[in-house]
C-alpha cells in the first residue's frame, strides 16, 4: 500500500506549477527529500554541489535511488518515494544544490544538513531533521537547556547565503529539528532577510526553551503543522500557533511525513485538518509544560549528559545499532548506569518518575482542564 505522498505524486506528477500552484503536497515532498543521502552520490563531488546546483532530473535512475536512500532509517520507503518522484514532470525543471553538511562534537553536538531547490518563482531552502546518529539526538536533547545549539548559527548563515544568490522570494521548509531550524533562521534574521522570505513551514518540529521570539507576530509567514497525536512537535511548544492534521499512525509513528494524510476535498493537494489534538497528545503537552517548569536547565543538562554517556558507553554511533547493542550487551550499559554519580543519578530517577506521574495524572483527569485554564497557559 502506497503512502499519501505517492497519491499526491500520482495525481499531479504531470501538472506544472502554472497549472497547480505550489501546495502542501509539495511541502511534504520537499521535507522528505532532505533525508536523501546526496553526499555519497558521485555527482555531489563531480558538480561541486556545495556551491552549485544541477537539474533534479540528473537523478533519475534506480541506481540513483539506491544511493540516495542509503543510511536512511527507512531506506525501502524513501526508495519507493524517489522512484515515484523521478517519474514526475512536475519537478523536472527544478535545480537542486547548495548542499551543506556539518557533523561532529568539537563545539557541541552538531548534526546539520541543508539543501536548496531553485524553482521558477521561488528558491526553496530545506533543513533536514534528526538523522539516526546518536550525535543528532544529542543535539536535539541539548535544546532543553541551551539557548543556542550549533545548528542554529549554521541555519541562519545558510539562509543569508541563499538570499544572496538571487532576488527570488524564499520558502523555508524543515521537518522535525529541521522545522525548528527553519523557524529559528527566520526569527533570528534581520528585517531585510525576513522581507525576502515568503513563507516558513515547520513540520512537527519542537519549539524554543525561552520566550525571546514572538512567532505570533509573523502568522502570515510562519506555518507550523503537527499531527493530532504529535509528540515531537509539542516539545517546548507553549503556543497554539499550529495547524493540526491527520496521520494514519499514532504517537511516535505519526511523526513520519509519509503517514500524513491529504484531504479528499482538496483533491489530495493539501493536508487533512483535524479539530483538536488527541487527548494523549494534549495531556503530553500539558505534562511537558508542568514538568519542564518544575526543574532547572542544569537538571535537564545533567539528564541529557547522562543519557548521552550511557548511549556511547560501547561506542555505538547510531540509534539502531545502540538498540541492538543494548539487547546483546546489556551488562555494559547497566555497569555504566551503576557507576554514574549517585546524587545525580537519584535526581534523574526522580525527574523521570515525576514526569510519568504528572503525565498520567493529567491524562486521567484531562476533562478537569477547562478551556480557559488551558488558554491562559497557551496550551489549547
Amino acid at each position: 500500500m502506497g503512502s499519501e505522498v505517492d497519491k499526491f505524486l500520482s495525481i499531479y506528477k504531470n501538472k506544472t506549477f502554472d497549472e497547480v500552484p505550489f501546495c502542501e503536497g509539495d511541502i511534504v515532498v520537499a521535507g522528505y527529500l532532505s533525508y536523501c543521502n546526496f553526499f555519497d552520490h558521485p555527482k555531489f563531488h563531480k558538480f561541486d554541489l556545495e556551491n552549485n546546483a544541477i537539474p533534479f532530473d540528473s537523478f533519475h535512475t534506480k541506481a540513483d535511488a539506491q544511493i540516495l536512500s542509503s543510511k536512511n532509517l527507512n531506506p525501502k520507503e524513501i526508495k519507493k518515494f524517489l522512484n515515484q518522484l523521478f517519474l514526475s514532470k512536475r519537478y523536472r525543471h527544478f535545480k537542486v544544490g547548495y548542499m551543506q553538511n556539518a557533523f561532529g562534537n568539537k563545539e557541541g553536538a552538531t548534526q546539520f544538513f541543508a539543501l536548496t531547490i531553485l524553482a521558477k518563482k521561488y528558491n526553496i531552502i530545506i533543513f533536514r531533521g534528526t538523522d539516526p546518529t546518536i550525535t543528532g539526538w544529542k543535539e536535539d536533547l541539548d535544546l532543553t537547556f541551551k539557548k543556542n545549539i550549533p545548528s542554529h548559527g549554521l541555519a541562519k548563515k545558510y539562509v543569508y547565503k541563499i538570499a544572496s544568490i538571487s532576488d527570488k522570494p524564499l520558502i523555508i521548509v524543515g521537518h522535525s529539528k529541521g522545522g525548528h531550524l527553519a523557524y529559528y533562521a527566520f526569527l533570528a534574521s534581520s528585517n531585510a532577510i525576513k522581507s525576502k522570505i515568503y513563507r516558513v513551514y515547520n513540520l512537527d518540529g519542537p519549539g524554543f526553551n525561552d520566550d525571546r521570539f514572538r512567532p505570533e507576530d509573523y502568522k502570515d509567514k510562519l506555518i507550523k503543522i503537527v499531527p493530532s497525536s504529535s509528540i515531537f512537535g509539542l516539545l517546548l511548544e507553549y503556543t497554539t500557533n499550529y495547524e493540526i492534521i491527520k496521520s494514519s499512525k499514532k504517537n511516535v509513528d505519526a511523526h513520519d511525513l509519509l503517514t500524513w494524510e491529504f484531504s479528499k476535498s482538496s483533491r489530495y493537494k493539501d493536508l487533512k485538518r483535524m479539530p483538536n489534538l488527541s487527548k494523549y497528545s494534549l495531556a503530553l503537552k500539558i505534562a511537558i509544560f508542568e514538568w519542564y517548569n518544575k526543574y532547572s536547565k542544569s537538571d535537564f543538562k545533567n539528564l541529557t549528559e547522562f543519557i548521552y554517556q550511557v548511549a556511547i558507553s560501547n561506542k555505538q554511533v547510531t540509534v539502531l545499532n545502540l538498540k541492538l547493542d543494548v539487547i546483546k550487551k546489556r551488562k555494559i550499559y547497566l555497569d555504566k548506569i551503576a557507576k554514574y554519580n549517585k546524587v545525580k543519578k537519584d535526581k534523574l530517577k526522580l525527574m523521570s518518575r515525576d514526569f510519568v506521574k504528572i503525565y498520567f495524572s493529567i491524562l486521567f483527569h484531562i476533562k478537569d482542564y477547562d478551556i480557559e485554564t488551558l488558554r491562559l497557559k497557551g496550551l489549547n
